[in-house]
């Protein structure tokens, strides 16, 4: 899967893999940024760098699964206001993406 990095001086802070399976559809397996390194616009590098990297190699949509808005879970209400305001519009419920205590959200975001 490509990776994307955002490193400082002395560690690793925050990546982004993709599952490039679907082309020209690619999906977000898994971004994570260090909780004392959020909103500091490391997230939006990660996903403004694999975006540019997805328009070359010929991919015209990228995906990204997430908790539903029917979980309580505020980490996840501000997952999904990330890539909202990035772009991403709801594709799809999945219910019974991974089990009924676990919503799946689809969000969707055209990249030509």
């Amino acid at each position: 899967m490509p990776t994307f990095t955002a490193n400082d001086p002395s560690r690793l802070v925050g990546f982004l893999s993709l599952n490039l399976a679907e082309h020209p559809i690619a999906e977000i397996h898994v971004m994570a940024i260090d909780a004392c390194c959020r909103n500091q616009g490391i997230g939006t590098r990660l996903l403004l760098n694999a975006q540019c990297w997805l328009v070359d190699q010929a991919f015209t949509t990228l995906q990204v699964k997430t908790l539903g808005t029917t979980s309580k879970d505020p980490a996840y209400r501000q997952t999904r206001a990330f890539y909202r305001a990035r772009g991403f519009h709801h594709a799809a419920d999945l219910p019974n993406e991974w089990d009924h205590e676990t919503p799946c959200v689809l969000l969707s975001k055209d990249l030509a």
